[in-house]
């Protein structure tokens, strides 16, 4: 066997996930079998129907809210109805007669019918068909299929799967223990505490959770020295999620197992899931969905009414429903007397049910399971499974990736002013706009901090101040950085102007000159919602409250006028910011981030990307990298004629010089303008036009993003002409994200690799960006990676292993040599976790000790602990004569590392990064339409309230 030498293999990452084999399912699992019945097409016609004839009768009126809570009550609660429709799958079977009378009462619940009529009648076709369809026993152990060398498991296989893992899981306690120091002098050496036992219980998705053993103030250590109080009731569990998925070239599919502190709410109205107690056989707990109806979240109504039909047992969903209607009778009372609604003290002794707290929000118990813990679960993984279950290791690669100490590094002006040379651009004006002297005095200090105090304490406003001069170019031009205050307040601040009129007042400073870059530094805040008004229709009111906001209409209004836009918050809390002189983070990198919108490339793009290549094998080749953002942006607003779904596509390209005195330089692209600019040209050409409808005719989901693949394929076409007639020979590599793009390209399927267009007949798509139909070998891209960084899908890590460190945190690139082909693991390293600290250091909790071990006389229990997060890098159809995996790989590393702005890593590279910038920072961002106030709301006396039939 020949050894890599780029990688070593003293150095590796353990991951909390391992391969699920056929001796797997049959010893350890005991072989076991679920009963599934696979839908026709009619069936599934009949079901969607259904749904559309109850699409407006409210949340409680959806069949699939009411089934799913339904049939909870059959198979010991572990069985799955497909939201599309197509499957139930259980691990008990069920009576044709009981499928039907469960889908026959839905359906009448769902049309507000009388159940009792619907089935006398036999009326419902949904349910006769669902219930004449077989039933089959399947033995999962024979399910394992291949294909082409991949895992080939039908959709239900990674619902059910994860049942017989989470049992398996928790046969037995959770052994957890921290680590105390050996001794003073020596921290390096730690010895294990006491251990506790903590038991598991499952529920009915496959989740694993310590019910029993909360974490919160009442429940760990508290801090003997302050005076005795009575600690805060709320509380949080430690859950544990099973997951399966496939990987490329690896035969078997992948089990992720990885922990979550699950934050308990105190009210039911207010959350969106719940999970209860189940006393019967079957799974220690249901997790049940919530519905919205009137603001207030509450059991699906019909299911309860359903499962009372049906005769089984409605105990769990009778405890939810009990606890609704507790706290709705508190709630109605506190409205009553004009009092804060308080929801009943939580008590983990007392709750059989528990709801997810909806959002992150102010908690005594943080985020986040810890080191430690992930250590403590990969060894039960090893103690549960009999050390049949294999974790799964990959190899630390041997190039270095610098660590930031986190201070802001800039541009220096000389390497501002040669990007923007490269654009074909000379000076860049700096127009600061302001309407609170605190945020000027802000701005002034960031900008003497980056020019070397160029300004004083007090310029002059609307005059232009001279930054930095560069040197003379030959055709004798003087490039300079300058910088002009205006204080602009009904432009900027939040309230009902028309920001277009205030903008007219601006004209004598927008106006710059040729070969001038604009660049508008804008203070803005966070608006107050605004008082409603008599008889104000919601609609009306939304629009309203939305037109308070001043940065999307001021970035698209600039934007117009080829002005970039970088906002700078001026209150938070309603309270005014003024941080310390050098201590003004927020405003540093709103400065830093103002260059990256300018498309300033400097020479640390240059020093990342040098070396990617092993030295045996010649100079790194030159690659212009390609980043492509898609996004489909559902309606935002309901009614006629609004909020159709919009279609985003956006593409950045990183080009490297082409003379070696050269910079890198950023180039944009976007559907909506369909040419390739200069970075902040293209982000200003985008901003100031509309986002694209999501279809150009066709109302199919499949032929919508078969047109998007064909709108990047323009863009990847214009961009590979160009390199061949400006630099023959220069390929380009795609970087596109795995999860947003999946339903675009089938190469990029785990289940694809290794194929050819020919071995996928009667598929339309386009294989790979820029593989459409006719393209020639030269313009096609020396290789695709594919990116992943979505936690539900990336490898959970466990441990690393280094020889110079016994708890060692790392934010290396590894490979996994399981696969056939490279498949790698960018680690992620949180900031506050680098560099070295003692042990039980507040700076690093989690290290030494779980979520049950968390001590509160060292703040570490409300703290968010570290959890290690993975960057899956998977470089795909690689032309081996014009580069390697392992460059392509490296790169991308590299340039996640180093980013054009922020201090520290970011989860997606350089080109890819940017791309979606331009979309995040676009004014319709999760937005329908940007809303102006009317120019004439004065003079003709417009009411606001009629604005939606205006």
């Amino acid at each position: 066997m020949l050894v890599d030498t780029t990688l070593d293999p003293k150095r590796s990452a353990t991951f909390t996930a391992f391969p699920i084999t056929t001796n797997l399912i049959t010893d350890v699992l005991e072989s076991p079998v679920v009963y599934l019945r696979r839908f026709d097409t009619p069936t599934i016609t009949a079901g969607k129907n259904l749904r559309d004839l109850t699409r407006r009768r409210g949340a409680h009126n959806i069949p699939y809210s009411i089934a799913t809570a339904a049939l909870s009550g059959y198979s010991d609660g572990y069985v799955h109805l497909s939201k599309f429709l197509d499957f139930v799958v259980s691990t008990r079977p069920i009576l044709d007669e009981d499928l039907q009378r469960a889908l026959a009462y839905t359906e009448a619940c769902a049309l507000d019918a009388d159940p009792y009529q619907a089935v006398r009648s036999g009326n419902s076709h949904w349910a006769d068909l669902a219930a004449r369809t077989p039933e089959q026993k399947i033995d999962l152990a024979d399910c394992l299929g291949l294909r082409h060398g991949q895992p080939d498991l039908e959709g239900w296989v990674f619902h059910a799967l994860p049942w017989f893992i989470a049992q398996h899981l928790a046969s037995a306690d959770l052994k957890v223990h921290e680590l105390l120091p050996a001794g003073e002098k020596n921290n390096k050496r730690y010895d294990k505490g006491p251990a506790r036992h903590i038991p598991l219980l499952t529920d009915n998705q496959g989740r694993v959770w310590a019910w029993d053993d909360p974490i919160g103030p009442r429940h760990n250590p508290c801090d003997p020295q302050k005076k005795p109080q009575r600690p805060n009731a709320r509380y949080a569990l430690m859950r544990f999620d099973t997951r399966i998925k496939t990987f490329p070239d690896i035969p078997h599919p992948i089990a992720l197992i990885d922990s979550h502190v699950a934050r308990v709410n105190t009210s039911l109205l207010f959350s969106t899931t719940a999970v209860v107690r189940n006393h019967s056989e079957g799974a220690d707990l249901l997790a049940l969905n919530l519905v919205k109806q009137a603001g207030l979240r509450s059991l699906n109504r019909h299911a309860l009414q359903v499962q009372s039909l049906l005769g089984l047992n409605t105990d769990p969903l009778r405890t939810v429903q009990t606890r609704f209607e507790t706290e709705k009778d508190l709630l109605e009372t506190a409205r009553s007397d004009k009092e804060k609604f308080v929801p009943p003290e939580p008590d983990p002794a007392r709750d059989e049910v528990r709801c997810a707290l909806p959002k992150n929000q102010s908690w005594p118990v943080g985020t986040g399971g810890g080191l430690h813990q992930a250590r403590l679960l990969s060894e039960h993984i090893n103690a549960t499974f009999k050390g049949q279950a294999e974790l799964v290791q990959a190899v630390k690669d041997k190039i270095s990736l610098p660590t930031s100490d986190g201070k802001i590094v800039l541009p220096t002006p000389d390497d501002v002013l040669a990007s923007l040379n490269a654009y074909g651009l000379s000076d860049l004006r700096v127009l600061c706009l302001y309407y609170r002297a605190q945020t000027r005095i802000r701005m002034i200090r960031a900008l003497n901090a980056a020019f070397g105090d160029r300004l004083g304490t007090d310029p002059a406003d609307g005059q232009e101040h001279i930054l930095h001069t560069g040197q003379v170019s030959p055709d004798g031009v003087t490039p300079t950085i300058s910088v002009v205050f205006i204080r602009t307040e009904q432009f900027l601040a939040p309230g009902e102007h028309n920001r277009s009129r205030e903008m007219t007042s601006l004209e004598p400073h927008l106006n710059t000159p040729d070969q001038t870059l604009a660049a508008a530094w804008c203070e803005t805040e966070i608006p107050q919602p605004p008082k409603k008004k008599p008889n104000e229709r919601r609609d009306a009111y939304r629009r309203r409250a939305r037109a308070r906001d001043a940065k999307p209409i001021t970035c698209q209004l600039l934007a117009e006028r080829g002005i970039i836009t970088q906002y700078l918050i001026g209150t938070e809390d309603g309270e005014v910011l003024t941080p310390e002189p050098g201590k003004d983070h927020r405003a540093q990198m709103a400065f830093a981030d103002l260059y990256r919108s300018c498309g300033v490339i400097d020479d640390r793009i240059t020093t990342a990307l040098s070396g990617v290549q092993p030295k045996a094998e010649g100079p790194t080749p030159s690659i212009t990298y390609l980043g492509v953002h898609v996004r489909k942006q559902s309606r935002q607003e309901k009614g006629k004629g609004r909020g159709e779904p919009k279609r985003i596509v956006c593409a950045t390209a990183l080009m490297p010089p082409i003379a070696e005195s050269g910079v890198w330089t950023l180039w944009g692209w976007s559907s909506t303008d369909q040419t390739w600019r200069p970075y902040p040209q293209a982000l200003a050409v985008f901003h100031a036009g509309h986002l694209a409808p999501h279809h150009t005719g066709s109302l199919e989901d499949e032929v919508r993003w078969r047109e998007a693949a064909g709108c990047v394929e323009e863009a990847v076409r214009t961009l590979a002409a160009r390199l061949d007639r400006e630099c023959p020979g220069m390929g380009y590599a795609v970087m596109v994200d795995a999860v947003a793009c999946r339903r675009m390209w089938p190469g990029l399927h785990n289940d694809k690799q290794g194929l050819g267009i020919d071995d996928m007949p009667g598929d339309e798509r386009i294989r790979l960006p820029g593989y459409a139909p006719g393209t020639k070998e030269p313009y096609r891209p020396v290789g695709v990676v594919r990116i992943n960084t979505s936690d539900q899908e990336t490898l959970p890590l466990g441990r690393v292993t280094d020889p110079n460190e016994k708890f060692k945190t790392s934010n290396g690139l590894y490979r996994i040599p399981a696969s056939n082909s490279p498949l790698w693991v960018l680690l992620n390293t949180a900031r506050n976790y680098r560099g070295k600290a003692p042990a039980g250091s507040p700076q690093r909790p989690g290290t030494y000790r779980t979520r049950w071990h968390a001590r509160q006389i060292e703040g570490d229990l409300k703290a968010s602990w570290y959890v290690p997060t993975t960057t899956e890098i998977y470089p795909v159809a690689v032309d081996e004569q014009r580069t390697s995996p392992l460059v392509l790989a490296r790169a991308t590393a590299r340039l996640c590392n180093q980013t054009m702005a922020w201090v520290d890593r970011s989860r997606y590279p350089v080109p890819l990064h940017a791309a979606k910038q331009m979309d995040d920072d676009h004014p319709e961002f999760r937005r329908d339409e940007v809303v102006e106030i009317p120019l004439d709301d004065g003079a003709n006396g417009i009411d606001l309230m009629d604005w939606d039939e205006m």
